[in-house]
């Protein structure tokens, strides 16, 4: 399916196959993705503030340059997603997968990443700003990456790389 800058906000996609789907540049605002398939599918640039992606499969899926403010992504599985340089600003990421993931650059503020799995994942570059959540790191490059009031009391570390990466008022 092409929807390569279509006007998709309130959209209700619950539980669709979008498998490879090409929605680059969409405009997804509010739209909701609830346990929808969105496996490979390539969101480069998306709009997806305020969307409904809890228990979505986004597996593998490009979302890079997405703003992703204020998107419900719990229980989501993003494993081996791309989200370099994405806006996570304000979401919820409980409970989601994001093992494997490409996560270079992307701001993460003011987020909920309780039980979150971000096992193996590269944070090279990332801020983690104000976000909290006990949450599994265990293995996660975090080269370069900052965390400015994080609270994450609790969470795996085990393994991790973090040259030059930097922790202020972290917990």
């Amino acid at each position: 399916a092409n929807f390569e800058g279509a006007s998709l906000e309130w959209a209700d996609m619950s539980g669709a196959n979008l498998k490879g789907a090409n929605l680059k540049g969409a405009k997804l605002k509010y739209a909701s993705f609830h346990n929808a398939i969105l496996r490979q599918a390539n969101l480069e640039g998306a709009d997806l503030g305020n969307a409904d992606l809890e228990n979505a499969n986004l597996e593998q899926a490009n979302l890079r340059h997405a703003s992703m403010v204020k998107s419900d992504l719990k229980l989501a599985d993003l494993e081996q997603a791309n989200l370099e340089n994405a806006n996570l600003e304000r979401a919820d990421l409980s409970g989601a997968d994001l093992s494997w993931t490409v996560l270079g650059d992307a701001r993460i503020t003011d987020c909920r990443i309780d039980k979150g799995d971000f096992s193996k994942a590269k944070f090279v570059g990332t801020h983690f700003l104000r976000c909290w959540g006990a949450a599994k790191f265990e293995g996660a490059d975090l080269t370069n990456a900052r965390f400015n009031h994080a609270f994450l009391t609790g969470s795996n570390f085990r393994k991790i790389t973090a040259p030059k990466s930097f922790w202020e008022c972290a917990r």
